[in-house]
């Protein structure tokens, strides 16, 4: 119950104690509870190094609020101090601007103010700050040393430093009725500073009961050890500076690709401070070597990984994944290879592919709606295709084979499903007209298979992932990356394994081969259509859409060769970026909608 502030009171002081000890204490212990809460959200948000502190045993209820048994001593105390008689409750709680207080002690002094930003921010100020030493005050004295001196002082240093904020929750940070406009204190100041002012109240500002009274040889040691302590800040505030201008250094792009190769060599192969093994050393000095060299750098740049602070992360990334926790396994690809591998699994990558192409990778496909679904689907499917065409023919025979892909329980689903989805052609097979069970049981399967952890698998996903976001690719591998080119092979096997009730993949597989014995895996539609049935036909793609690949010259290979050129397939050469991509995921499975999503602009 709040006191009657209206009402008069033959002692004000009286009224408001004996509303405090009622009952106050007990909504200033959750105004504390509050606070507390909102500010370790806020400074673990910002990274902010630090301790909080409340009262303690000294408060109520651990140090939430001032306990009731001081409450007398601190009203007395602050009308001593205002020099005049307190006429209304009122002007006491005004005052009293500490009953709740918390303190925020930090590491790095730097970072005060980040916090006093934050503070302002986030909460309302109801009086100015206090900054201590106080302007008026002066600096703190000792009661013994500073006595009868002819200057005012004979202590050296300034005692206490730090900033008080009086404050009170926003509107919408208010849990209960009860801390509605109260007012708390934040004290803000160095984890020297607090453990020097801990030291300072109990010998000298309000003096435990059985503790001696400190002479003037104590007052003297508080005296130097302030000083002590206002050097460490300094120092601590210079170690801050200087971490900071490393990590800015560390955050700088690489200027091209050979100072990412440079730093790769001076940093992982001769520092030999890192603690690699000379195997180690080895696989990360063949950095400038293979074929995928540039595909790693432009894709660095496009998720801006292209600096020392992540590149370095990735690098110990792929160490590990490598080489084991222990570093004693054999990696199973090179260093480039590992490292694309690694790019494409970071998070921050698929938030930008997510962005790009418009393809939630959400796992929870009860919340997305079926066009959603459909699109998810359809672009593991490319990547699937992608990847298969990659693969060596003697691989994909074991590829089916592995229990991986032959587990009961696992639905996976027909040839002309998949390919309805993938390649809409037929307009009684289109998107719209599949039903979501089945768009959730081919996305099932793709996911499935994108997961497989197969080392040339995982790397051949990774190359398809990043060439839909516009990272070039090789001149030579310019087939290889077309994304529409389907998987006859697995077209097939699907199809057998559904028409014989779902059979696995392993035993339609053994029937298969036998009738294509020299690999019909990875072949596009043109070149095996006379070993299936003509109606694998109609669902090729009417155009091809390739990836941006870099030509002989170095300049964009958009437009250097005809398809005949390349591959001796005719047709129109369409290259990739990612606006056609979501075009393509966005086919609507009539010839209109696949031309148009197609046309080459």
């Amino acid at each position: 119950m709040e006191p009657n502030i209206q009402a008069t009171q033959p002692s004000p002081i009286e009224e408001f104690i004996k509303y405090y000890n009622n009952s106050g204490y007990l909504a200033y212990e959750k105004l504390g509870e509050r606070t507390h809460q909102i500010l370790v959200s806020e400074l673990e948000k910002q990274n902010i190094k630090h301790e909080i502190f409340d009262r303690g045993k000294e408060g109520s209820n651990g140090g939430k609020a001032k306990a009731p048994s001081s409450v007398r001593q601190t009203v007395m105390r602050r009308q001593r101090g205002r020099g005049k008689v307190y006429q209304t409750v009122e002007e006491i709680i005004s005052d009293m601007h500490d009953l709740a207080g918390l303190r925020i002690a930090l590491y790095y002094p730097n970072d005060f103010t980040k916090v006093e930003e934050m503070i302002k921010t986030r909460f309302v100020e109801v009086k100015p700050p206090q900054d201590w030493p106080d302007e008026n005050f002066g600096s703190f004295t000792y009661p013994t040393l500073d006595r009868g001196s002819l200057i005012g002082r004979n202590s050296r240093f300034p005692g206490y430093f730090a900033r008080h904020f009086r404050i009170k929750l926003h509107d919408q940070d208010v849990t209960e009725p009860a801390i509605q406009g109260k007012t708390l204190e934040i004290q803000v100041m160095s984890v020297l500073m607090h453990a020097w002012s801990k030291m300072y109240q109990e010998l000298i500002y309000k003096p435990k009961p059985g503790v001696p009274q400190a002479d003037e040889d104590v007052e003297r040691l508080l005296d130097i050890s302030n000083g002590i302590i206002i050097a460490g800040e300094q120092v601590l505030r210079q170690i801050q500076i200087n971490l900071d201008k490393k990590r800015l250094l560390g955050r700088q792009p690489f200027k091209n690709e050979h100072d990412v190769w440079s730093y790769l060599t001076e940093t992982f192969v001769c520092n030999e401070n890192n603690l690699l093994s000379p195997g180690q050393r080895l696989w990360v000095k063949e950095c400038r070597q293979g074929p995928y060299s540039h595909t790693l750098y432009e894709a660095l740049c496009r998720v801006e990984f292209n600096n020392p602070e992540k590149l370095e992360i990735l690098v110990k990334q792929a160490l590990e994944s490598q080489f084991g926790p222990e570093g004693l396994q054999q990696p199973s690809l090179s260093f480039i290879e590992a490292m694309i591998v690694e790019i494409v699994n970071n998070s921050d990558f698929e938030l930008y592919e997510a962005k790009t192409l418009d393809v939630s990778l959400s796992d929870d496909d009860l919340a997305q709606s079926q066009l959603e679904l459909a699109r998810k689907a359809r672009y593991q499917a490319l990547i699937i295709c992608s990847a298969l065409r990659q693969q060596s023919p003697d691989s994909l025979h074991l590829f089916w084979q592995d229990d991986y892909f032959n587990h009961p329980d696992i639905p996976h689903p027909s040839g002309k499903q998949f390919l309805s989805l993938i390649h809409p052609h037929d307009v009684s097979l289109s998107t719209k007209s599949l039903n979501k069970m089945v768009i959730s049981t081919v996305e099932e399967f793709c996911a499935r298979l994108i997961r497989y952890q197969e080392p040339s698998w995982k790397l051949h996903c990774s190359l398809a992932r990043l060439g839909y976001i516009s990272v070039t690719q090789n001149a030579s591998d310019c087939l290889q990356q077309s994304i529409t080119a389907c998987p006859l092979g697995l077209i097939a096997l699907l199809n057998y394994s559904a028409k014989y009730d779902n059979a696995s993949l392993k035993e339609s597989l053994a029937v298969l081969e036998a009738a294509a014995r020299d690999g019909f895996l990875g072949r596009i539609v043109d070149e095996m259509s006379n070993m299936f049935p003509a109606s694998f036909c109609n669902y090729r793609c009417p155009k091809t859409l390739y990836v941006a690949a870099l030509g002989m010259d170095g300049r964009t290979g958009a437009g250097q060769w005809t398809v005949e050129d390349r591959t001796g397939v005719s047709g129109e050469m369409v290259w990739v970026d990612p606006l056609r991509v979501r075009k393509y995921l966005d086919r609507l499975g009539s010839e209109d909608g696949v031309e148009n999503a197609c046309r080459h602009r």
